[in-house]
């Protein structure tokens, strides 16, 4: 019972320990706020003051923390971190990575939840402070302005999300070494690690195929997106693959107008009735339908229900997510974006240091994972799957 109890407080400490930092690099701790009192921190964690100090004393020798006898702890601006002299400081700088993520493809109000927030620190963090690097978080908005770090040449390399374009990348970018996540550019000069958009809704047809499902549609509101296309473009080939029928009436697949739509939660769920009705019109029943997430996923299943069909029992439904669900209880496709953030770490790292195995404009894709939920069943129609044999 001792050591279950041991490995528990272990991990209520790690946890603290991993927050703490988490909001230092990511700067909801500011350079020059104090912390809170040792008791908050206790309260807060249910930890003992000697597991609080230990934590404040590792990231004080870490170079985040400082603390003034009589005052508190406070969080030491990124620009002193360490720096005593050019030399050491142009060291500090060559150790320094930054996660840049671009608007343009994902919002700060999605970028900041959980769901993507933790898997996208925990993936870079878990390599980077391992090897003894130190990383920044930025975003470039609409504007297309480099955060001053850039500017000041205060980084040694960047992780980023989104969509630099060209002339950004040639100005601001190039001169680095940069690996991008989630983002393929070929017109990029640099390595990417990437969820295999493709693979993932080829899965979801190979799991509704084993099901018993053969009239399989497809929907997705981002058709000029990357994603959206290589996705629809895994769906097309496993369609092809398993020798599926391909009824145009059973794909719904357009560009949504509001940019927010595509990247933002929503505060109100679309209403697709209109766009799902030929597909329940078609003349052969339609069985199951492929979203290229699960915020669709969510949105298709709404637009269902009200068009009178139970889901699963009458359409079963596939969606996805990167880490971990915000919408229901889907069958999904997971993306698994914490092990794509830590394979950037890696490739950028090995860049970095000149591995001689390392080959510069790499792409990885990182295989996605089946998580079965309540909006999928098994399906069996005779008259399908006579007319597939044939």
């Amino acid at each position: 019972m001792s050591v279950f109890v041991d490995n528990l407080k272990n991990d209520i400490r790690s946890d603290f320990e991993r927050r703490l930092r988490q909001d230092i690099y990511s700067n909801k701790l500011h350079g020059g706020d104090r912390l809170n009192s040792e008791s908050h921190f206790m309260r807060r964690y249910h930890i003992t003051r000697y597991q609080v100090r230990k934590v404040i004393g590792t990231l004080e020798r870490e170079g985040l923390l400082r603390s003034v006898r009589g005052s508190g702890t406070y969080i030491i601006p990124v620009e002193e971190r360490g720096l005593k002299s050019e030399v050491q400081q142009q060291k500090i700088r060559s150790r320094q990575i930054l996660f840049l993520y671009f608007t343009n493809e994902m919002s700060e109000e999605l970028l900041n939840r959980a769901e993507i927030y933790d898997p996208i620190f925990n993936g870079l963090s878990k390599i980077l402070h391992h090897k003894g690097y130190n990383f920044l978080f930025a975003k470039v908005d609409e504007s297309m302005q480099p955060p001053p770090c850039m500017k000041n040449k205060d980084i040694g390399g960047i992780v980023f999300l989104g969509n630099p374009g060209k002339e950004f990348y040639k100005q601001f970018m190039a001169a680095l070494e940069c690996v991008g996540i989630n983002s393929y550019n070929p017109a990029l000069d640099c390595s990417f690690v990437v969820e295999d958009d493709f693979n993932r809704s080829f899965q979801a047809v190979e799991y509704l195929y084993e099901l018993g499902h053969r009239h399989i549609g497809f929907f997705s509101d981002c058709s000029q997106r990357h994603l959206g296309a290589r996705r629809y473009m895994g769906f097309l080939n496993a369609i092809t693959y398993f020798g599926l029928p391909l009824n145009p009436e059973w794909i719904v697949n357009f560009q949504q107008q509001d940019f927010k739509r595509c990247t933002s939660p929503w505060s109100n769920i679309p209403d697709y009735t209109k766009e799902l009705k030929p597909a329940l019109n078609a003349s052969q029943k339609i069985s199951a339908i492929v979203c290229i997430d699960d915020p669709r996923a969510l949105a298709v299943k709404t637009a269902l229900e009200k068009l009178g069909q139970t889901i699963p029992e009458d359409i079963s439904i596939v969606g996805g997510y990167s880490y971990r669900q915000i919408f229901g209880d889907f069958t999904s496709i997971c993306g698994n974006l914490e092990n794509v953030c830590a394979e950037a770490a890696c490739v950028l790292i090995d860049t970095l240091e000149k591995k001689t195995d390392c080959i510069r404009g790499r792409t990885i894709m990182i295989r996605p994972q089946l998580s079965v939920g309540d909006s999928t069943a098994a399906y069996a129609d005779n008259s399908c799957n006579d007319m597939n044999k044939e």
